[in-house]
């Protein structure tokens, strides 16, 4: 009997004082970007990084242009990178 009584007292809780949960609408993808600033953010890149983004189609306005990288593409750049910065002198 104090099990059902504190089940039932735990159910009604629940119903109380429960939250309503649901699912927002998508945002769009350039208005978010020009509420956090990306817009700003692609402007103060280093020129490699800007270079990237531009031979690749990816912008703030357009991000949907970063599914196209593959990761051959990717790797392949760090890589290139990686033995400039080998080949550089250390100072």
């Amino acid at each position: 009997m104090k099990k059902l009584l504190m089940i039932m007292l735990w159910a009604a809780f629940l119903f109380v004082f429960g939250t309503n949960v649901g699912a927002e609408e998508p945002a769009d993808i350039s208005s978010l970007a020009e509420d956090y600033g990306a817009n700003d953010t692609a402007d103060s890149l280093p020129y490699d990084a800007a270079e990237f983004l531009r031979e690749n189609n990816i912008s703030p306005d357009d991000p949907e242009g970063i599914t196209s990288l593959s990761p051959k593409t990717v790797i392949a750049y760090m890589t290139e990178k990686l033995k400039h910065s080998a080949a550089a002198p250390p100072w």
